[in-house]
């Protein structure tokens, strides 16, 4: 398991969805990951060291935060399964990744549809400053009007 993920901001808060899958992952013990660098995994992939190689990309967490804004990108991760090792093995390995990264996905939309929420929620407030805001400048032009004639 590689995580070159650089972190975002993701509602005002620095993330890091990259290290916290890695923590689930740690955490869960279900499977016995190695976390390690990219040559290292590649290295043991194509020999007999590991089942598997997961990347977790230096974007995935700025892709995933894309999600509340209009340039939304797809956050990815690359996996390679050593097919030599164990086939069965790796198929497992790779079911197990994609639940956790849809786990990690959910938790991170649910705080960006709050954010999109609290967003709609001030709108009411800012119309009514408008129209305060038009009011006064409606008023104003009377006054002129009036100052003229």
């Amino acid at each position: 398991m590689v995580n070159d993920d650089k972190g975002a901001t993701i509602n005002e808060v620095e993330r890091n969805i990259g290290k916290e899958m890695c923590d689930k992952l740690k955490e869960d013990g279900t499977l016995k990951f190695i976390f390690t660098d990219e040559n290292d995994a590649k290295a043991g992939t194509e020999g007999k060291e590991y089942y598997a190689m997961i990347v977790i990309p230096s974007d995935f967490s700025t892709d995933i935060a894309s999600a509340a804004t209009t340039d939304k990108q797809t956050a990815t991760i690359s996996y390679s399964p050593n097919e030599k090792r164990n086939y069965l093995a790796s198929q497992i390995l790779g079911k197990a990744v994609l639940q956790i990264e849809v786990s990690v996905r959910e938790s991170v939309n649910k705080e960006i549809v709050q954010q999109l929420a609290d967003k709609l929620n001030s709108v009411p407030n800012q119309l009514t400053k408008l129209q305060d805001g038009m009011a006064q400048i409606n008023c104003k032009m009377v006054l002129q009007q009036q100052m003229q004639e």
